[in-house]
């Protein structure tokens, strides 16, 4: 809100851009896709760790450049098409180091439950 605030006066000086046909068809589509993507997040984090969720954030920006390739017949430059796969490998590093500690902590604490010892206690003394 700040932001067009701040930006009024300059579009008062240059002026008010033509909108073209189409336009607030484009505005409505890209509003509810976000509505939907915004809660299927909140639900992935209901349901999951949040160090499992937040890193598919990472997914965005290589996203956006391939929906401009296939839309918009936009050609990556080299860098672009090197940062799609350095952005995926780090995702799958990430995720792929995450899951296999979160199973570990699941197993430990199956372990403790089946000793009938108190959870905290015993992922304490492992150092979790």
């Amino acid at each position: 809100f700040s932001t067009g605030i701040l930006l009024l006066p300059i579009l008062i000086l240059v002026g008010f851009p033509e909108i073209k046909d189409g336009f607030w068809t484009a505005v409505a589509i890209t509003v509810i896709l976000n509505l939907i993507s915004q809660n299927l997040f909140i639900r992935a984090f209901k349901m999951s760790e949040a160090s499992l969720i937040a890193p598919l954030r990472l997914i965005i920006p290589p996203l956006v450049i391939l929906t401009g390739f296939l839309f918009l017949n936009e050609k990556p430059s080299l860098t672009g098409t090197i940062g799609i796969f350095i952005t995926m490998i780090g995702l799958w590093l990430l995720l792929s180091g995450k899951h296999s500690r979160h199973q570990d902590l699941h197993l430990w604490k199956k372990e403790c439950r089946s000793l009938r010892i108190n959870e905290n206690r015993c992922l304490c003394k492992r150092g979790a």
